[in-house]
């Protein structure tokens, strides 16, 4: 689960291109906290292993894909990149109202689809000391999360730093999986609505049904 290589994050001291951090660099998670980087890897894709599995191709976020500003610019992730999505069709699937969902869960949107085998491709893995949900070009993606899915998509050298430098961890939100996100992407798209909310609007709502 990781970024493609060009993707701006959000720091501290302004957003900064995904490859550039490197552990000890602060991020930003979702909910303006500095959260420092405790392990960066890089993992080189050929256009001959895209061509071989597609779930080593990139899906591209286009802007306001999920809704006004978000993101703000397109953003490229690994097939299963964990996003977060907010709001009260959320709210059908997941208490609070928050989950997060794959990447590949939104080709039914307009502006989202699965990119071709791209020459050069590389993806960059950030973990934090706890899973923590960062900003990419403003849409809240998953930081690394130790789990057999996302190992499998790294090399045995990413792999073996990844275990001794993470501790097992948690999931920060509630995880849809492939089909109940599929549900709700279409969801979205026959109401014409957005899949992130702003977070007062989803409090409003709570208090409203309460």
């Amino acid at each position: 689960m990781c970024f493609v290589a060009g993707c701006r994050v959000a720091t501290p001291r302004g957003a900064r291109p995904v490859e550039t951090i490197v552990p000890g660099d602060l991020v930003l998670t979702h909910d303006g906290r500095a959260e420092p980087v405790v392990w960066v890897g890089r993992t080189r894709v050929t256009w001959a292993e895209q061509m071989g599995n597609a779930r080593r191709r990139p899906v591209r976020i286009g802007k306001d894909a999920l809704g006004p500003g978000v993101p703000e610019r397109a953003v490229m992730v690994s097939p299963q990149h964990r996003v977060m999505v907010r709001g009260r069709l959320v709210a059908r699937m997941a208490r609070g109202g928050e989950a997060l969902v794959p990447a590949l869960s939104l080709t039914a949107l307009a502006p989202v689809r699965q990119m071709p085998s791209l020459p050069g491709l590389d993806y960059v893995h950030i973990a934090c000391a706890r899973h923590v949900l960062l900003l990419a070009e403003g849409v809240a993606v998953e930081s690394v999360l130790p789990e057999p899915q996302a190992l499998q998509e790294m090399g045995p050298a990413e792999r073996e730093t990844l275990a001794v430098e993470v501790a097992q961890q948690e999931p920060s939100l509630p995880t849809l999986s492939m089909r109940k996100a599929e549900t709700l992407v279409a969801r979205s798209v026959a109401r014409g609505a957005p899949l992130v909310v702003a977070e007062r609007d989803v409090g409003q709502r709570r208090k409203a049904s309460g």
